[in-house]
């Protein structure tokens, strides 16, 4: 299994930034290789919220379903894949004053058949692109914009 945390500090106030890093409907403005980002429900994030993913990585597209495991409302939010890859992973934000925060983006993922070949190729590709992940997010938090329905 790939074990894979990066985290970075965001020069904005903590709430904002949760409110893109927990709205999935903005994954795909800056999660690397998200094409598509759909929740059930919509604008509710809770335990046993459903994500409908569509992902470009390494030039194959992946179609993951996955579920919330876990929310602490401002600070982080745990999830699982139930269909497609296997994967499990969390997003989390610590305040570290009024215009501070730090993000943590964890990714857990086991590669199945010949992709057990290419492991330490995927891990490395995958924590640049969480890196990238992390820079795009402060970008998008910076001008947070409403999404209709």
């Amino acid at each position: 299994m790939l074990h894979l945390t990066q985290t970075l500090t965001i020069d904005l106030p903590a709430e904002q930034v949760w409110a893109v890093l927990s709205d999935h409907r903005r994954d795909p403005r800056w999660r690397t290789g998200v094409l598509e980002m759909h929740r059930e429900p919509a604008d509710d994030l809770a335990v046993g919220t459903v994500t409908h993913e569509v992902l470009r990585l390494g030039g194959r597209t992946y179609l993951n379903d996955g579920v919330v495991t876990a929310v602490d409302p401002g600070r982080r939010l745990e999830w699982r894949t139930t269909q497609g890859a296997d994967a499990h992973g969390a997003r989390s934000v610590a305040v570290l004053g009024p215009e501070r925060c730090s993000v943590t983006l964890e990714l857990h993922v086991e590669p199945h058949g010949a992709d057990r070949l290419l492991a330490p190729l995927l891990g490395r590709m995958l924590a640049r692109n969480l890196r990238a992940d992390l820079h795009r997010l402060a970008e998008v938090a910076a001008v947070p914009v409403p999404i209709s329905g």
